[in-house]
């Protein structure tokens, strides 16, 4: 029994991904053994101790260099003590002609300075990539940059124009010149923004 409890928990630890921290928007966020600070590595089966709600991580996976935010509120809506459970826990929402792997998300994204979202399949340059916003009444409608591989839209607080950072759910819209069509990407994601500094 002894020998099969050993045999499991080496194959989980040989699973497990190792992450660098990018940014940390506080000084009271530990991994592990370890203050949460810029170049940092750990590994996903670590424990993250948050401090105060709005407490954020922007990290790297080491292995496929996907970036992701990872928050206190995420991590407490799941129910999750280490990025590897939290992981687990979280849906996964994929767009039309998926072609790259899995956008994990419990369906809130957390903006803290630049939020990376899949863009599916890139059918050309003379697509029209929009962000539509709606504040306190008012549509606030803005163009959205690709990465230089165009798979995934990169979303900064300019969705909010002039207005102050709130909760608010957008619309991802693609526009095709070529054929007329303007068609959703993704509906109604929940966006929270979360500051630069928690502390």
């Amino acid at each position: 029994m002894a020998l099969m409890v050993c045999l499991l928990m080496s194959a989980q630890l040989a699973m497990a991904d190792n992450y660098r921290v990018l940014f940390a928007n506080s000084a009271n966020i530990r991994i592990g053994n370890q203050i949460a600070r810029k170049g940092i590595e750990f590994n996903d089966n670590d424990k993250i101790s948050w401090a105060s709600d709005n407490q954020a991580l922007k990290v790297i996976n080491l292995s496929t260099n996907r970036i992701m935010i990872i928050s206190k509120k995420a991590f407490d809506r799941k129910n999750a003590k280490s990025l590897a459970d939290y992981l687990r826990k979280v849906k996964h929402l994929s767009t039309r002609d998926y072609e790259t792997k899995s956008v994990i998300t419990d369906t809130v994204f957390y903006l803290l300075d630049t939020l990376r979202v899949d863009a599916g399949k890139h059918y050309g340059d003379d697509m029209i990539d929009e962000v539509v916003v709606m504040i306190g009444g008012e549509i606030v409608t803005t163009n959205v940059l690709k990465s230089k591989d165009k798979k995934e839209f990169l979303i900064t607080p300019k969705i909010y124009g002039n207005k102050y950072p709130c909760t608010v759910y957008i619309d991802i819209i693609e526009t095709d010149k070529q054929r007329d069509w303007r068609y959703y990407i993704y509906r109604h994601l929940r966006v929270e923004p979360l500051p630069n500094n928690a502390d």
